[in-house]
Parts: structure tokens; sequence; C-alpha cells
């Protein structure tokens, strides 16, 4: 298998891991109409039952509490609860916590630890994204493989962006 001429070699951090999950959640929802369908139908349940008391004081307010809640859970999970979960999955998963040598070539992607490590062609794949911080190479929508921009050169990010492109998987 040819790899590329500068393997990578990190250890990840609870602020990779945040990244990975922040990364994954921004494409889930940009991905999936579940949630906005879900949201739209909140939104509409309350219009209905507004118009339907006749916009009563009480009913309204807390209908407008309930949407203005609505609308800060999100911004409260990506913000708190996944860095916050990050950190305590972090620690309690300690094949994290080993350093990891990573490499790509056309035949696809190798990780490789002191206790694991393998290969994993690229046809095996789901899709892969991307963000400033961090690369997902996705094996379902769950489950990925995170590499850290910050271990790279930009050499690096340009030549696993080309063989991500080059194996016809999906960006997402």
């Amino acid at each position: 298998m040819r790899t590329t001429t500068q393997p990578v070699t990190l250890t990840l951090t609870p602020s990779d891991y945040a990244s990975a999950l922040q990364l994954h959640a921004r494409r889930y929802f940009i991905a999936n109409t579940g949630p906005k369908i879900f949201t739209f139908l909140i939104v509409l349940v309350a219009l209905a039952m507004m118009i339907m008391t006749g916009f009563d004081e009480g009913f309204t307010s807390a209908a407008i509490g309930g949407l203005i809640g609505l609308a800060a859970m999100p911004p409260l999970i990506y913000f708190i609860a996944l860095p916050y979960r990050a950190k305590k999955v972090f620690a309690q998963q300690k094949t994290l916590h080993a350093p990891i040598a990573a490499s790509w070539s056309e035949d696809g992607f190798t990780a490789n630890t002191s206790s694991m490590g393998g290969t994993i062609a690229w046809n095996q794949y789901f899709g892969w994204s991307e963000d400033q911080a961090v690369f997902l190479i996705m094996q379902s929508q769950q489950l990925f493989q995170m590499l850290p921009k910050r271990a790279m050169t930009n050499q690096q990010i340009e030549d696993l962006r080309a063989h991500l492109v080059r194996s016809g998987l999906k960006k997402i």
C-alpha cells in the first residue's frame, strides 16, 4: 500500500474530540430533515394553539417561552453539553489517549496505536467531512475516525482532502 510521504503522528486531546463531536452534530442537523421537521411541527402546534385560544395572554406567554426555550436548546447542546460530554468520554475511553500514527493512500486510511491498528479501504467508509479543526472519516452516520488538522502540515491537509475526493466518498 502506498502511503503519504509524511505519516501524521499525534495524540488526541479532549479538545480534538469536542471539535469532532461538534462537526458531527453540525453535519447531522444540516444533512437530516428530521430535526427541521420536528422544529417546524412544534412551532406550528404552538401557533395553532395560540390562535385557537384567541391569543390568551397566559397561554401565549407560555407558548412563546417554550419556543424561546426550544430555540435555546441547540446552542446550549453545542457549546456546553457536547464539550462536557467529550471531556467525560475522553477520560473514560483510554484508547483515545494513545499516540496514533495515521497515513493514507489510494487504497484507504490507516491508523495504528500501540494496542490496535489497521487499514480500512475507502469504499468501506460512509462519507467524510471537515472544518477548520478536524477531518471526520465516517464508517456510518454515528461512527467516525477523526484526524485533527493541528497535527498536520498544509501539504498533508491538501493531500488527505485530495485522496478523499478521489475516493468517491460523499462529502457530508
